[in-house]
């Protein structure tokens, strides 16, 4: 969620520079503040980590979530 939060804000400042909305930077858009959102983007490695080193361990972890309730339901159920 912190992800998607995180391109949210990307996109937002993204909309800030973008003068004419048609989806491309011009010669006229290309100023300093573009260039520091532009250099945040590419050097965001925990997005690019994420797929990596953090899915797996959120897929590993929500297995062992819902195999726990799994057992404690099938237990409180006898």
């Amino acid at each position: 969620m912190s992800l998607q939060y995180f391109d949210f804000i990307d996109r937002q400042e993204l909309r800030k520079i973008e003068l004419n909305n048609n989806g491309k930077i011009d010669g006229n858009e290309y100023k300093y503040e573009y260039e520091q959102l532009e250099e945040e983007i590419i050097q965001d490695n925990g997005t690019n980590q994420f797929y990596i080193f953090g899915y797996p361990f959120c897929l590993v972890y929500s297995i062992i979530i819902v195999l726990f309730f799994y057992i404690v339901t099938k237990l409180l159920t006898f």
